[in-house]
């Protein structure tokens, strides 16, 4: 495991029995990468019409990035722009709806690096997300000791990213170390009593407090951020979910109408939801 996460973040030129390189063999973030990916012992090898599909991670979501592609030979290649602010990336060759080459369901990463050349360690949580988190997108393994052991590695180059990151890695680590929470609800403790958390940072301390068993933690959490955040999602969302399940239709409007009114939509997101 120890030697795959090496291959995968120190040298990416062969994991799996299937050969690829980037150019820039360093890319960074904002750069234009040429992803070359050799087919000649690949199930795609006498395919046509093979796209390429690039998932990156950018800000704190994954997004599409489009590539253009050309093939000579055996070699397909694609070429894409990463985002300024891209933390790692993902890509896969797609034929039709749902048929992969996705590097033996390891995927083919693209391992971000700083300007001294050296692989990001947030670009390590980063690739953790994609793989575990959103890695069914492209049917990848998705092992959880592998994106556990990329996390581990991060926060053992930057001890602060495992509190930014604390969800990735509670996450992980409740499925590594099954039936053990005791480190996980410290973490969340930790956060819980950090005065400044978020309120999505709190949300999902919540869930987790739910997905743990800790109820009676969740909802002492939940009366907290009401008070905290009057105006804030779980607010909104506990009223829209009591006009949802209002019976009576003609208190259900009026009931909508004082929401509008307390929380104007700012956005199409907002006016979607209600």
């Amino acid at each position: 495991m120890k030697q795959f996460l090496m291959l995968l973040f120190l040298s990416p030129a062969l994991l799996w029995g299937q050969s690829f390189r980037t150019v820039p063999a360093q890319p960074k973030a904002g750069e234009t990468v040429r992803l070359e990916i050799d087919l000649s012992k690949s199930k795609f090898r006498n395919f046509t019409d093979i796209e390429m599909v690039v998932l990156e991670y950018a800000g704190a979501k994954p997004a599409i990035v489009e590539a253009t592609t050309s093939r000579n030979g055996d070699q397909f290649t694609g070429i894409f722009t990463l985002s300024a602010d891209a933390k790692s990336a993902v890509a896969g060759l797609r034929k039709g709806d749902d048929m992969w080459e996705n590097n033996g369901g390891e995927g083919f990463f693209i391992t971000i690096h700083d300007a001294g050349g050296k692989p990001l360690p947030e670009g390590m949580i980063a690739a953790a997300i994609l793989y575990r988190d959103f890695g069914g997108f492209m049917t990848l393994n998705r092992t959880p000791s592998v994106s556990f052991g990329l996390v581990n590695q991060a926060i053992a180059a930057q001890p602060e990213l495992k509190r930014k990151y604390f969800g990735a890695y509670v996450s992980n680590l409740l499925v590594v170390k099954k039936g053990e929470k005791s480190e996980a609800l410290a973490l969340l403790g930790e956060v819980e009593a950090d005065a400044e958390a978020t309120e999505d940072e709190l949300l999902l301390v919540i869930r987790f407090y739910e997905r743990t068993g800790e109820l009676d933690r969740a909802k002492g959490l939940k009366e907290k951020l009401r008070t905290r955040f009057p105006a804030g999602t779980l607010v909104k969302q506990e009223k829209r979910r009591n006009i949802q399940n209002e019976p009576d239709l003609a208190k259900a409007e009026e009931m909508l109408v004082a929401y509008v009114n307390q929380f104007p939509p700012q956005n199409d997101d907002e006016r979607q939801s209600i």
